[in-house]
Order: structure tokens, then C-alpha cells, then sequence
């Protein structure tokens, strides 16, 4: 009798922890699966709403095979507040497939209109799970009227600015931006010190920013130099008009 109360007063904990093991399992996947893939935060032509308006928007990619329900997620560009704007129940984004939410302050049109804009001279954007903790997060400085900040590789890839794939693999851009931005030079590469340029850029604006897309430091050149002496080992991106040009810091 008393083994038999025993594993009656077991059962509770040991249920808690299997569905603690699920939920871990499932967050796992899906904060390895969707991720933020680009987004247009000066939006004039690249691509219009349902009712023609040219919103800025941000562009969700599900690198898995399997569908994703976002019910109940969260999406924010206020780092205090991580559930400023939740997805609609029965929001799905398929296997291999993009999400458009257009970022407009507009939640009465049909589609996904979240309650926040993008700033066009940079922000924080972050996803977030049903309890608001983020699971993807995006930096970005100021950025160019209708082009995309986009992965790449599409999905898995570091940002740099492009022409704007709507809804899109951003592998496909015709990436006039890629092709000026390979002709500008650091030297030496990697940097220790400071991060200069091969070409005539003084006192221009910049920002660097991780593989990942996190804004770690900008500023005006100085003439065509910056100091990245305080920056960790590792690759980064420098951005300026636009053009981003990749260096690795030792």
C-alpha cells in the first residue's frame, strides 16, 4: 500500500518534468527554425499592402521542413518591453516558407500589421516566445530607402543591405549594393587596431555590426579610418552608405 501512495505522489513531478522536457524540446526547434530574414525600414516602392500602402516591413523565414504555428508569439523594437506586439491566433509560416508583417501601426487592415514602424535611422527588432523571452533578435543602423537588410545566405547568413526580395530568397537579389561594396578595401585585413579604408571616405558616417546582425559600434570616420582596438576577436561588419565590407579583428 504504501509503495502504491508513493508512486501516485510521483506521478505529478515526474508529468511536470516530461512537459518541462517537451516545452525545452519545442522552443529549441523553433528558435533554431524561424528567424528574422530581412527587413525594409524605408519603404517608398519595393512592395505595397493589401490596400496599396508602401509600409515598411519585416520578413520572417522558417528554415525547416515542417510548419510552424506563431499563435501567441511575440514581436517587439522596444528592448524594455519584448511582447509589445502578439501574432494572431492561427498565424502559420510553412515549411521552407516566408511571413510578411508589415510594420505600419495599422492593425485594422487584413493581414499582419504589427502595432510598432521601423525606424529608418536604426533600431532593435526581437521575436519572442509565448513567455516574451527572445529567442531572435536584430540590430540595425540607419539604412537606405527601398533596400533590404537581408541574410545572407538566405536564412542562415549575417546581414548586409541589397536590393529588396519581398517575400523572397534574398540569394536572388541582383545585388548591385554586394558588387560596389567587394570594391571597397581594408588594409590590413584582418585589423588589430583600427579598421581603414582604400578610398576616400573621411568623416563619413558608419556602424559595425557582428555576424549576427548586433550594432557594436558606429560614428564618423576619422578621415578614413575608425579605432576598433576595444572590439573582441572576430568577424564584422562595417557599413557605410549602404555598402557593407567584411574584416576580422584579431
Amino acid at each position: 500500500m504504501n509503495s502504491y501512495i508513493l508512486a501516485i505522489r510521483k506521478t505529478p513531478t515526474i508529468m511536470k518534468s516530461i512537459v518541462v522536457i517537451c516545452l525545452a524540446c519545442f522552443t529549441f526547434t523553433v528558435s533554431g527554425q524561424i528567424v528574422i530574414n530581412e527587413i525594409v525600414a524605408s519603404n517608398v516602392s519595393t512592395a505595397s499592402d493589401q490596400d496599396g500602402e508602401f509600409d515598411d516591413w519585416i520578413e520572417l523565414y522558417n528554415n525547416n521542413d515542417n510548419d510552424v504555428d506563431l499563435s501567441g508569439y511575440f514581436m517587439s523594437d522596444n528592448p524594455e518591453n519584448h511582447g509589445k506586439w502578439e501574432f494572431p491566433a492561427g498565424t502559420i509560416i510553412e515549411g521552407k516558407g516566408y511571413l510578411i508583417i508589415w510594420a505600419d501601426e495599422d492593425g485594422g487592415q487584413d493581414g499582419l500589421h504589427c502595432s510598432f514602424k521601423l525606424a529608418k535611422m536604426g533600431e532593435s527588432l526581437s521575436l519572442s516566445r509565448t513567455d516574451t523571452i527572445p529567442f531572435e533578435t536584430l540590430e540595425f543602423g540607419e539604412q537606405e530607402i527601398n533596400k533590404g537588410f537581408a541574410r545572407r545566405p538566405n536564412g542562415t547568413g549575417s546581414f548586409m543591405q541589397q536590393t529588396a526580395t519581398f517575400n523572397a530568397n534574398n540569394d536572388t537579389a541582383s545585388n548591385n549594393d554586394l558588387s560596389q561594396s567587394k570594391s571597397i578595401q581594408i588594409t590590413p585585413n584582418p585589423v588589430q587596431e583600427r579598421v581603414t579604408l582604400d578610398r576616400k571616405t573621411r568623416n563619413e558616417k558608419f556602424y559595425i555590426s557582428t555576424a549576427e546582425g548586433r550594432v557594436v559600434q558606429s560614428g564618423k570616420l576619422d578621415g578614413n579610418s575608425c579605432d576598433v582596438s576595444s572590439l573582441q576577436s572576430g568577424i564584422y561588419f562595417i557599413t557605410i552608405n549602404g555598402q557593407a565590407i567584411r574584416f576580422v579583428k584579431q
